[in-house]
């Protein structure tokens, strides 16, 4: 941010309440002061990857057709839906920076680079050619992003070059903890003896069994005591069932893993006869858990939760594989150059995983800045690039901070870049993350997993952590590249889509982070003053305890692990409900193959319990049940794409059960009858369409064009009624008054 345009010295950087962040926003678009009364417009892009991307492309280019962009206030977008959200950000950021042309003429330029029904890609004339023939100038973002949906694997990066990225992530994390784990074995080896491990495996599980034992046998005749001897006792004994209760988990893991270090120690004595034999055994144990780790990584893209009774069983025998095979490995080592008295492998091995752990930063060393790049070369793309229609390094988006966006779209149409404290970009671009907090002290952020973390030009926060300015988040940098890619966080330890899913799982979580295998971001706890001295996560600090062991995962930590808006509600409809939104109109496309719409159904359970706030689709004209098959069969056509509602927004008296109406336009990623031809053809051959799973993000033009196309008939179907439904009448009806007079 600019000195002209820095926070003047009375700005609150923090704040633990909603209330700032809500006034300052609504004064810089220009919306109602008063912040009790509903105001504003907003746009929701759902999560779920490239196919919700793309299908959002086609609802955002039946706005941009029919002239109602304009009215968006708000984009709040998710995970995939961030994609294109970030997209519209960033050209409206470029196109109000540009030199020269009236605000009119800068928002038809914004247009054009998301398509228009006179501009294919043969058409665009290539900036390189002196041909007078076609005349339109330039290629535009829209036939770029069509050759480019397959953004993990660009032009000159094959499956090779990825596995090598995905290997060297893995080999980094395992060097770190195996050298640590070989450079202890070692030292207490080399102090007590070869023998000392078998000794104290065997030992700590005798002790730990001993005292489940104690525990087990003293439980009962406690119960007879407190019996005979009244009310006093027996509250002493509920106070002590309830402490053996909260340990006896402790000591049973306390006596496996002794048992886990003494079998250790007894295997490698029982296969020193076959020596060719250990380190096969060693190698193929880690292996065939590294596999399953990555597989549970690739599996997190996907919503799916446990599918099969089986699902729990194969988990722990991975997560068994990779632990028993990476401690035999380390033991072996350890065992083989203490018996050769070369005790310097203690120095040696712990001075490596000191270094290499500590001198890191995990934010940029794993596969979320992978992740995060090839996002920014597809949908921030330098304007170059777009315009050849060839894929380079996006080298002014990796370098633009998202609190400089400055791209605001005038309610008259006219696109102006956004200057000083009165002002800010418009619509007000809003990304939502999930803040991981496994940990935490409240039951609401603990059952659920974690809380709602938005970020947006001027403030960044939730309710766990308060919100700050966002020029202070961080280090001070946060970049769109950045803050897009930690919204699509999805494959992640210790969080799942909406709270609920197989990565919460223990087992899993150690896997995934073991190897490293994690998209989400490190963030200093905004919360804390030294944030910007800390925000360097490694693999010791945070991750050791909060990302290896999953412990401290709460919202006083010194560091929070943001991931995947998604984790926390897929809609993007949580953080519009929070600022009384008057309209809500949302681009969902969720992997929802049963048509039971679980990502609606969660935000409205969400926003009932957190705001007490009602959203209702009871109109039969445009309720839900328009948006599922007529037959049984779940390969058949909707009658519509679309359904109106009603969000009821309490008045805030307490006393009286009164209730300002607020209204959400909800599309649905359908197969419906008024797809195109080819689109229809495309549903009839892919049997999971429109529900392709969120693993799958290598879209080809194929399947791109087939969700664009989807979105844009499910709105060109909404817009359609729109126009014809008489002003007033029914929600759809009172759609139309909100849009007019907006």
């Amino acid at each position: 941010m600019s000195a002209a345009d820095a926070p003047p010295n009375n700005w609150l950087t923090h704040s633990p309440v909603f209330a700032p962040v809500h006034a300052t926003e609504r004064s810089r678009l220009g919306l109602e002061p008063d912040l009790r009364k509903l105001d504003g417009v907003g746009l929701a892009l759902s999560g779920g990857g490239i196919r919700t991307a793309s299908f959002a492309l086609g609802v955002v280019q039946v706005l941009l057709n029919e002239d109602l962009l304009k009215r968006i206030d708000y984009l709040s977008t998710v995970s995939g839906g961030g994609y294109l959200g970030s997209a519209i950000s960033w050209w409206l950021h470029q196109m109000a920076s540009g030199d020269g042309g009236s605000p009119r003429e800068r928002y038809q330029a914004f247009r054009e680079e998301f398509g228009s029904k006179v501009q294919g890609a043969r058409t665009a004339r290539d900036p390189s050619s002196d041909s007078a023939q076609p005349t339109l100038e330039k290629s535009n973002w829209l036939a770029y992003i069509r050759q480019h949906g397959n953004y993990l694997q660009p032009p000159g990066v094959g499956l090779l070059s990825l596995a090598a990225t995905v290997l060297r992530v893995c080999l980094h994390s395992i060097l770190v903890y195996l050298s640590a784990a070989v450079g202890i074995l070692s030292l207490l080896m080399y102090e007590c003896g070869s023998d000392v491990w078998r000794s104290l495996g065997f030992h700590l599980a005798a002790g730990f069994g001993l005292l489940i034992l104690v525990t087990t046998i003293l439980y009962g005749p406690a119960t007879w005591i407190a019996s005979s001897v009244g009310v006093f006792s027996s509250s002493w004994l509920y106070k002590w069932r309830t402490w053996v209760r909260r340990w006896s988990g402790t000591l049973v893991a306390g006596a496996l893993a002794g048992l886990i270090l003494w079998s250790v120690a007894a295997l490698d004595s029982a296969l020193q006869a076959n020596e060719k034999g250990l380190l096969p055994f060693a190698v193929s144990s880690t292996g065939l858990g590294a596999i399953g780790s990555i597989y549970q990584f690739w599996l997190g893209r996907a919503k799916t939760a446990n599918a099969s009774a089986l699902t729990p069983l194969r988990i722990i025998a991975t997560a068994v594989l990779v632990l028993y095979g990476l401690l035999f490995v380390a033991y072996m080592i350890a065992a083989r150059r203490t018996h050769a008295q070369e005790e310097d492998i203690c120095v040696v091995t712990m001075v490596i995983a000191i270094i290499v752990g500590f001198w890191v930063n995990t934010n940029y060393s794993g596969l979320a800045r992978l992740y995060r790049d090839r996002l920014m070369e597809a949908f921030l793309p330098d304007p170059i690039s777009a315009a050849y229609n060839t894929w380079t390094r996006a080298t002014q988006a990796d370098q633009q901070a998202v609190d400089n966006l400055a791209g605001r779209l005038g309610r008259d149409g006219g696109l102006t870049k956004a200057h000083g404290q009165a002002s800010c970009q418009r619509p007000l671009h809003i990304l939502n993350c999930n803040v991981v907090l496994l940990d935490s002290e409240k039951d609401i952020y603990r059952t659920r997993g974690g809380d709602s973390f938005m970020i947006s030009s001027l403030w960044s926060g939730g309710n766990a952590t308060g919100w700050i300015a966002t020029p202070d988040l961080g280090d001070g940098d946060m970049s769109l590249a950045t803050a897009m890619s930690i919204s699509g966080a999805a494959a992640n330890p210790n969080a799942a889509p909406n709270g609920q899913g197989v990565e919460r799982n223990k087992f899993v979580a150690f896997l995934m982070s073991i190897f490293n295998a994690r998209l989400g971001y490190w963030m200093a706890n905004p919360a804390r003053p030294n944030r910007r001295r800390t925000n360097r996560p490694n693999f010791w600090v945070p991750g050791l305890r909060q990302g290896l062991l999953g412990r401290g995962l709460h919202e006083r930590a010194q560091f929070l692990e943001l991931t995947d808006g998604g984790h926390f509600d897929n809609t993007g409809v949580y953080e519009l409900v929070r600022r009384r939104t008057k309209l809500i109109i949302v681009s969902e496309a969720g992997q929802d193959s049963d048509f039971s719409m679980d990502d609606l159904a969660n935000v409205i359970e969400k926003v009932r319990v957190d705001f007490s706030v009602f959203i209702e689709f009871n109109d039969p004209a445009t309720d839900i049940g328009g948006l599922r098959p007529q037959t049984a069969k779940r390969r058949g056509q909707c009658e519509r794409g679309f359904a109106v509602g009603r969000v009821r927004y309490p008045k805030g008296n307490p006393t009286s059960p009164e209730f300002d109406d607020g209204l959400i336009v909800y599309l649905q990623a359908v197969p419906i009858a008024a797809m195109p031809t080819d689109v229809d053809s495309y549903w009839r051959r892919n049997l999971q369409f429109p529900n392709d799973t969120t693993a799958d993000q290598f879209f080809d033009e194929d399947n791109l064009e087939a969700y664009r196309e989807l979105g844009y008939a499910i709105a060109g179907q909404f817009y359609g009624e729109l126009k014809a439904v008489c002003p007033g009448h029914g929600y759809l009806g009172q759609v139309a008054d909100v849009l007019r007079r907006q």
